[in-house]
């Protein structure tokens, strides 16, 4: 699940998109997640959102992309291997459960 690129990395995409001078679309399959944010957060998403013009749930699956670029950057190979080995199998139980998959856009 590793990515290697030498274009702009999640941050720099998500700067730009905040700057107004890029725009970006994720399509794909999503699920539905609940989850509980601190209202400090949830403002600063708020806030990003609005600059960005996109929806909250837009700019939290892009602050994800963000934050899982971060983590693998900061982590040594055998937790990223690790990492990936989990993905693997969660990805795998997601797939064979589509009860709650979806077609969508953020």
């Amino acid at each position: 699940m590793s990515k290697i690129t030498d274009g702009p990395s999640e941050a720099q995409i998500l700067s730009a998109v905040l700057a107004g001078t890029a725009t970006t679309k994720y399509k794909g399959v999503m699920r539905p997640v609940l989850s509980r944010i601190p209202e400090p957060y949830v403002a600063e998403i708020d806030a990003m959102a609005k600059l960005a013009d996109k929806s909250r749930s837009a700019m939290v699956v892009h602050l994800l992309a963000v934050a899982l670029e971060e983590v693998r950057r900061a982590s040594n190979p055998a937790t990223i291997k690790r990492i990936d080995a989990e993905a693997k199998l969660t990805a795998k139980a997601l797939a064979d459960f589509a009860a709650d998959r979806e077609a969508g856009e953020a």
